[in-house]
Formats: structure tokens, sequence, C-alpha cells
């Protein structure tokens, strides 16, 4: 577990919730920046940008695929190559190209984000980590190519079509030999794995080949990450909530005391700003003005249970309920 700073603002941990109230209403924006020092909260931030990343990471795949099927879609039309439609195909070529790049980036993306968190963590726990792709030829090839198209030349990949009895039409998009061998810096495992194909290195196929056990490695690290981070954040966030249920109570104090009461404002029009349409629904279907109905509604509203009874007796009467 990585180790968190050696004095907080707030006192070394556990802290006492009625001090943690006291520093909140001396400087509340102090103490919800303290808050942040605890070690959870650096964990939670590392696992929401992991998972983030690998959104990503699927996000371009399936462009990815999206680009090339729509490539494929205009080959079988028979009218791509026309003339007329240059500008079709060189559209569709940029595209293949962006999705390319983007797809590669990304996987170094998830890709330094683990070994980012490993450093930081007691990882051996975690079985083999990142040893799974750390004799794969393929992945090392991907990891290079995005360096090369980063950082030397953005490749144009070349592409074939056959037509195949029995199989129909194919197409293929290729980076050849020639055009690989503009970036010097390939990695040993690279070399192997461009060797194997002397016609080229089909990128449909290597994509396609890769995504499955690099995605599965990817979940199955990010799972064994939470539950080794869990105590730890559950810790941070039952904190975190304490400090937002304290300024979510002082802002609804605010605005129905000194706003909504005084002003004879009626909430009922300014609930269409909080609760989603399926909720107002089932406000509507039940009494009118009746503690009931206003419970409910408190219910949606209030994400971190900050209403206290007084506070509830303050929306009671900001609705001016009938019983």
């Amino acid at each position: 577990m990585p180790k968190g700073k050696n004095k907080l603002s707030l006192g070394p941990l556990p802290w006492d919730l009625e001090q943690l109230h006291e520093a909140y209403f001396r400087n509340f924006i102090e103490t919800t920046k303290s808050i942040e020092e605890h070690p959870g909260f650096a964990l939670q931030d590392d696992l929401d940008s992991l998972i983030f990343t690998l959104r990503l990471f699927k996000s371009a795949a399936f462009d990815f695929f999206k680009t090339y099927k729509d490539f494929k879609v205009e080959v079988l039309s028979g009218e791509l190559f026309d003339k007329i439609n240059s500008q079709q195909l060189e559209k569709l070529e940029f595209r293949i190209r962006k999705a390319l790049y983007i797809h590669s980036s990304t996987v170094m993306t998830v890709v330094d984000h683990v070994r980012r968190i490993a450093e930081k963590s007691d990882i051996h726990r975690f079985t083999t980590p990142g040893m799974l792709f750390s004799t794969d030829e393929r992945h090392r090839f991907i990891q290079d190519l995005r360096n090369c198209l980063t950082h030397v030349k953005a490749i144009k990949p070349n592409w074939q079509i056959k037509n195949t009895l029995g199989e129909g039409i194919q197409v293929s998009f290729l980076l050849n030999r020639q055009a690989l061998a503009n970036y010097t810096e390939w990695n040993k495992l690279s070399l192997k794995y461009i060797e194997k194909y002397a016609d080229g290195i089909d990128i449909i196929k290597l994509i396609r080949n890769h995504i499955t056990p690099f995605l599965r490695f990817q979940v199955q690290f990010i799972d064994w990450y939470d539950k080794y981070t869990r105590e730890c954040r559950l810790d941070y966030q039952r904190y975190s909530n304490f400090v937002k249920a304290l300024n979510s109570k002082s802002h609804w104090n605010i605005i129905l005391s000194q706003i909504i009461i005084p002003n004879k404002i009626d909430p009922y029009k300014q609930l269409h700003k909080y609760l989603t349409r399926q909720e107002l629904e089932m406000i509507h279907t039940m009494p009118h003005r009746s503690k009931q109905q206003i419970d409910r509604i408190i219910s949606f509203v209030d994400e971190h249970n900050a209403c206290d009874s007084e506070l509830r007796d303050l929306a009671y009467k900001a609705f001016n309920i009938l019983e």
C-alpha cells in the first residue's frame, strides 16, 4: 500500500469527526483541501484515471474497426476507386491513419498508467504483473509503432484488396517493411515480429488479435487494484462524504431560510433543476404538499445524507405542507 504523507494538516489518521466538524466551520475551504491529503484520495484518483484511459482505449478500438468497416463497405460498392470519388477515398485513407495513430497511442497510455501505479504499489501481490506482455512480440511492436508514429513518421498503411474463391473480397491494410525501416529504434521483439511478415504487417489482424488479451489483462489489473486499495479508499470517502454533507447542509440552509422562505418562492417550480424526468413523474403521483412527497424529494436531492431533522423541518416549511 502506498505510504501517505508523514504530516497531515488535520493531524494523524484516524480523524475525529467532531474535530473535523469544528475544523470545517473554522475554515471550510482549507478543510476540504486537507481531506485530499488522505492517502485514499490519491488511490481513488489513480483508479479513476486508469478506468478512464481503458475506456479511451476501447473507444479508440471501436473507432478503428468502424473506420475499417466503412472503408470495406465503400470498396464493396464498386465505385470507391472511380475518379469522381477520389476525395472520398482520400478521406477514408486519412481516417484509417488517424484511427491507427490514436489506437496505438491509447495502448501506450494505458500501459504507462499501469506502470506508474505499479511503481507506487505493492505490485508483487498481483499475479505476474506486466509479465503477460513482457515477451509478447506483437505487443512490443504496437508500443514501438506508437513511438514511430509519434516521433518519426506517420506511416501510411497501404490498402490491399483480394477476391479469393470461397472467401469473397478481403480488404487489408499493410505496413510494409520499407516504411517501417524509417524508424531505427525497434526493440528486438519488435524486429522479430516484423521479420515474420515479409509482405507487410496487416494492421487489422494485428489489432484484432491484440485487443482481447490486452483488455483481459487490464481488466484483471483494475479488479485487483480496486480490491487491494478498497479499504483505504473507503476510509477516505467516509471523511470526504462527511465534509460534503456539511457543505450540502450549509448550502440548503441558506437556500431555504434566506431565499425560498422569506421571498415566498414556490419550490415546486424549481424541482426541474434538481430532479430527473422520471423522479418528477414519481413525485407528481404522490399526495401534493404532503410529508411523504417532501421526504421523497429530499431522498432524491440529498446525495450525502446531509438532511437532519432541523433541515427537514425547514424543507417542510419551504414547501408549505398541508399536514
